[in-house]
């Protein structure tokens, strides 16, 4: 008998082998991709280390809490500084026209020349 397999023997041979590396593969690449992708990695650490991940969010949202500047919170006016800005913006209108008209009577000629027909 010839030593040498026979071409149907060698070609299913080749086909198993073919079937492995595509396998391996394919197990290669989900695991690059997992290596990759941070949101994948950052699951994955959860599922594994629930505990430290839990400790770790607290100190963080605790520490920011304690960083953050503090402000001051904006305090009402008092009801009578409110009641006077309300006055003066109201009378705002009358005084502008007050001081136009007093500043046209005092830089204004003394004597007005007559108008240009006069029936």
């Amino acid at each position: 008998m010839d030593p040498r397999p026979t071409d149907r023997e060698r070609k299913q041979e080749l086909i198993a082998v073919l079937t492995r590396s595509r396998e391996n593969l394919d197990r290669r690449r989900r695991h690059v991709r997992q290596r990759l992708n941070p949101v994948l990695r950052l699951r994955t650490a959860i599922k594994k280390n629930p505990l430290p991940a839990f400790g770790l969010a607290v100190g963080g949202a605790l520490v920011l809490t304690l960083l953050r500047r503090r402000r001051p919170l904006p305090q009402a006016p008092p009801p009578k500084r409110t009641l006077l800005r309300w006055a003066l913006s109201l009378a705002k209108p009358t005084a502008q026209a007050w001081a136009l008209s007093k500043a046209q009577e005092h830089f204004s000629p003394l004597h007005r020349p007559p108008p240009a027909h006069t029936p």
